[in-house]
């Protein structure tokens, strides 16, 4: 007899998950949620298996790193300086995660030049590589006109979980952050009037 034949096809497919499950033996409630639980949610290495933050903001901008907005920074750790030591008392800080390979780093360093020409007064412009010193030193176009810092321990970089650079970082003089992200970022830039709207703020404009 050719059963799909005489009978509908609801009624052959119902057989056959009755056949089915009835082979596999889920006798028991307890039995199907082991199995269940036994099988991975998600596959190995997947961004989601763990504890998973989107880098979209509710806006749309995209952060390579870990958003601090708000929130204290972590503490300004270097190992070495270039040049001068910055005086940070009491004023802004802005901190840029560098490196003389990075492309994009020495496309935002005329940028960071105007910020330390303009508002040298109130922030301190820095750039921290995690490279060493000598490799830094030896990179003179394009010329830095702010203040520089080698880690090579990365720790304020790791503290931020940073993925990609540049990344930038202002911290206003009570500690927390102001301003984050990649400088060049389209429809997100830093520019010069963004960072005197944040400075204004401080001086309570």
């Amino acid at each position: 007899m050719n059963y799909q034949k005489q009978h509908s096809p609801l009624q052959f497919y119902l057989v056959a998950i009755v056949l089915l499950f009835g082979s596999v033996g889920f006798t028991h409630a307890a039995d199907s949620s082991r199995f269940v639980q036994d099988i991975p949610r998600f596959g190995a290495n997947s961004p989601f298996s763990g504890e998973y933050k989107s880098p979209l903001y509710p806006g749309g901008k995209q952060l390579w790193a870990q958003s601090r907005l708000w929130q204290p920074a972590p503490d300004l750790v270097v190992e070495d300086w270039i040049g001068d030591q910055p005086d940070t008392q009491g004023k802004y800080l802005l901190i840029e995660f560098w490196a003389t390979w990075c492309s994009q780093c020495k496309k935002s360093v005329p940028l960071l030049n105007r910020l330390h020409q303009r508002f040298g007064d109130e922030l301190a412009v820095i750039g921290i590589s995690d490279e060493p010193v000598d490799k830094v030193s030896a990179m003179h176009e394009p010329a830095i006109d702010y203040y520089r810092a080698t880690d090579t321990q990365a720790r304020m970089k790791k503290a931020l979980a940073v993925k990609g650079i540049p990344h930038v970082i202002i911290v206003e003089p009570g500690g927390a952050v102001v301003w984050e992200g990649f400088p060049l970022l389209e429809g997100y830039e830093l520019t010069e009037e963004i960072v005197e709207k944040i400075l204004a703020v401080g001086r309570g404009e």
